[in-house]
């Protein structure tokens, strides 16, 4: 934990705007400095750079550097920051508080303190910005300028690392040694309960042991059984195995005389063919010799009703004129 403080001192002059914790209040002057001359956050700077042995703000930003002529002091404060979280610092609170008879600052506060927050990243309920009065003395009461203070309170991260590891190993240690404590009692009572159930366990171990004894002389019956069983039944399907190959020989056997008996019946049926197509050649041979001969007797037969047909006309003829020649005698 570090603490810091800062005071920080402007005079008006004509001609300049009146900046305060970053906010412009309207007033008919402004504070004379090298940057915007915001004197609160100057004393805050200064500050948290004293709280973390850093300097101050002119060795940071030394108002003889043309860079810094005019620059908002709240970007300023910004880089101190950034300074402070390079060097593993934390803001934890910053109290302020603004001396000047003139202008009224209350309206103003509020922003101040957002504008403060805001540049170092840190929540509003960290920062406090007051003001008040000389009550018309001094410099600041004669309105010829503008006083500021500043305290803060900067957590070092290391440390508060530190801490947070002696305190996570302290945690540690306790919860271990509750541990150990209930570890050591349920031990002593596993033991207690085993010690008095030990007759039990030597009692189940025997049954258990007799038990194991039935249960293999069963699984030796059974097996035995299922042996025998396998055995009759192993005989009876070799034995419908032999059954099936004879079958299956006597089939062969059948399908071999079928198929001889098909080749002889193919040979007769082809025997039988030819024959059949010598037969047909033969009947058809004598059948055209047979028509040659009727056809040859029928025209032997047609002669000789010719013949017939003539020798009966004739035979008519004479007869009718035997009868003519009869009838003209009488």
């Amino acid at each position: 934990m570090r603490v810091g403080i800062g005071y920080d001192v402007h005079k008006f002059a004509e001609g300049r705007k009146l900046i305060l914790g970053g906010v412009e209040i309207p007033y008919g002057k402004g504070l004379l400095g090298h940057s915007d001359a915001d004197v609160i956050v100057h004393a805050i700077m200064d500050a948290l750079l004293g709280a973390a042995a850093l300097g101050d703000i002119g060795q940071h930003f030394p108002d003889t550097d043309p860079a810094y002529e005019g620059i908002s002091s709240i970007a300023l404060l910004k880089k101190v920051g950034e300074l402070l979280e390079e060097n593993n610092y934390e803001v934890g609170n910053i109290d302020s508080i603004i001396i000047a008879q003139r202008p009224k600052m209350m309206p103003h506060l509020p922003q101040m303190r957002q504008n403060v927050a805001d540049a170092l990243g840190i929540g509003i309920d960290r920062v406090s910005i007051k003001a008040t009065t000389e009550e018309g003395l001094g410099f600041t009461g004669r309105g010829e300028g503008i006083a500021a203070q500043a305290t803060c309170l900067l957590n070092s991260l290391m440390d508060e690392i530190a801490s947070r590891r002696q305190s996570a190993e302290n945690e540690c240690i306790a919860r271990y040694n509750v541990a150990s404590d209930k570890t050591k009692a349920i031990q002593q009572e596993f033991d207690e309960l085993v010690k008095s159930n030990e007759f039990k366990r030597q009692e189940l171990s025997l049954a258990l042991t007799r038990k194991q004894e039935l249960i293999n002389n069963e699984i030796e019956n059974l097996r035995n059984s299922y042996s025998s069983a396998l055995d009759e039944k192993k005989g009876a399907y070799e034995k419908y195995l032999d059954d099936v190959n004879k079958k299956c020989s006597d089939l062969r056997n059948e399908i071999n005389q079928l198929e001889y008996q098909k080749a002889v019946e193919n040979s007769k049926l082809e025997t039988y063919e030819n024959e059949k197509k010598t037969s047909i050649a033969d009947l058809e041979r004598e059948t055209r010799d047979f028509v040659d001969s009727v056809n040859e007797q029928v025209a032997q037969l047609k002669e000789k009703q010719a013949q017939l047909d003539e020798a009966h006309a004739k035979r008519i003829f004479n007869i009718k004129t035997g009868i003519a020649s009869t009838m003209s005698e009488y």
